[in-house]
C-alpha cells in the first residue's frame, strides 16, 4: 500500500487526466453491466414470447453499447498511456537527479548494473502498472461491486449461495499473489546482477583490448 501512496506524488500533477480516465472507466463499467439485463430481456420476452420488436431493439442496443464501449475504451487507454508515460518521465528524472547527488562513498559500493536495472526496469514496471495493472484493478473492483449489487437486488439468497465459494478463492488468490511477488522480486534482483556482470565484462573487454594494443598505440 505504501508504494501506491508514494506513486500518488507523481500522479498529482496529472489529476485532470486521471479524473477523466476514471470517469470514463466508470461509464465503461456501467455500460458493460447493462448487457446481461438486455440479454435477459431477449430470452424472457424476445424468445419466450416471440416478440420480434424486442429482438430488433435489443440487437440495436447491443450494437450501440459495443460501439460506445470501443470508443470509450480507446480514449480511456489513450489517457492512461499518456499519463503513465509522463509519470515514468518524471520518475526517471527524479531518480537520475537523486543518484547524481549521492555521496561518492555510495558509488564505491553500489554496482553499476543494479543502478541501471533500477533506472530502467523498475521505472518501466511502474509505467506498465500505471498504464494497465492499476486500471484493470480498478475496473475489476467496479465490476465486482456492480455484479454483487445486481445479484442481491434480484435474489439475495441465491446471491449469498453463489458468493460463498468466492471466500476461499480470495484467500488462495492473495496467498498466490504474495508468493508471485516474491518471485518477481527475485527476478528483478537477478536481472540487476546480470546487468552488473555485463557491465563489468564489457569494461574488462575494453581494458584487455586496450592493453593488447598498447604497443601499437605507443
Amino acid at each position: 500500500m505504501k508504494p501506491l501512496l508514494r506513486l500518488g506524488i507523481f500522479v498529482r500533477p496529472y489529476w485532470k487526466q486521471v479524473s477523466l480516465s476514471l470517469i470514463t472507466l466508470i461509464v465503461i463499467t456501467g455500460i458493460s453491466l447493462l448487457v446481461p439485463a438486455i440479454i435477459q430481456r431477449v430470452i424472457d420476452i424476445g424468445l419466450g414470447q416471440q416478440d420480434v420488436q424486442v429482438l430488433i431493439t435489443s440487437a440495436l442496443l447491443l450494437l450501440g453499447i459495443g460501439l460506445a464501449n470501443s470508443v470509450l475504451t480507446y480514449w480511456q487507454r489513450l489517457l492512461t498511456e499518456w499519463t503513465a508515460t509522463h509519470i515514468g518521465y518524471d520518475l526517471r528524472n527524479r531518480l537520475y537527479n537523486h543518484i547524481q547527488h549521492l555521496p561518492f562513498a555510495y558509488h564505491d559500493h553500489a554496482e553499476t548494473g543494479q543502478l541501471i536495472s533500477r533506472c530502467i526496469e523498475d521505472v518501466r514496471s511502474v509505467e506498465r502498472f500505471t498504464a494497465s495493472g492499476l486500471v484493470d484493478l480498478i475496473h475489476l473492483g467496479l465490476m465486482v461491486i456492480g455484479i454483487v449489487t445486481i445479484l442481491f437486488l434480484n435474489n439475495p439468497r441465491l446471491a449469498t449461495i453463489a458468493l460463498l465459494p468466492m471466500l476461499p478463492l480470495v484467500f488462495i488468490t492473495s496467498n498466490f499473489g504474495q508468493r508471485v511477488s516474491d518471485y518477481f522480486l527475485a527476478v528483478d534482483n537477478a536481472l540487476g546482477d546480470l546487468s552488473s556482470r555485463l557491465q563489468e565484462n564489457v569494461t574488462g573487454v575494453q581494458v584487455v583490448g586496450g592493453l593488447a594494443r598498447a604497443g601499437d598505440e605507443i
